[in-house]
């Protein structure tokens, strides 16, 4: 029973020390060209460019200088973190390598047709062809990611 006692007051103890530790829950980045902030007092966003964070502020380039604003007062960052490319090119090479198979199967299964001997190289000609697509097809798509300022 005092074992139990003395592991819950342990249990106890460490949540509060690890609880204490305050950390933005910021970018990984320090530097961005462009981003949506989203302020505490407002529902509106602004677009800023050439964002700089700092341990206690973040300034941007605004039409009259640089900006600060300290983080109690942004609510949240919504930063562009690269692109759909890899997506894209998985989606577009597992679809043209299931087309390819079925094909594959198409040709092998009916008596009047016959398949060559090239039937691999073909197979992976059109793979690689369609997740080259695939990536050319997701890269102008940007990912967005928002960071909610609370201390983790």
């Amino acid at each position: 029973m005092r074992t139990a006692l003395i592991i819950v007051l342990m249990c106890l103890l460490s949540g509060t020390l690890v609880g204490q530790r305050k950390e933005l829950n910021l970018p990984p980045q320090k530097n961005y060209k462009k981003a949506l902030l989203g302020f505490q007092a407002s529902p509106n966003e602004l677009e800023a460019n050439d964002i700089y964070l700092f341990a206690d502020s973040l300034t941007y380039q605004s039409g009259a200088g640089l900006t600060t604003y300290q983080y109690d007062q942004i609510k949240y960052i919504k930063v562009n973190e690269g692109s759909y490319a890899g997506l894209g090119a998985a989606i577009g090479g597992s679809l043209m390598l299931l087309t390819s198979l079925f094909a594959i199967l198409e040709v092998s299964n009916d008596p009047n047709r016959e398949l060559n001997n090239n039937a691999g190289f073909t197979l992976a000609l059109f793979t690689i062809g369609g997740t080259g697509l695939g990536a050319l097809v997701g890269l102008p798509f940007k990912r967005k990611r928002t960071y909610y300022l609370h201390y983790r």
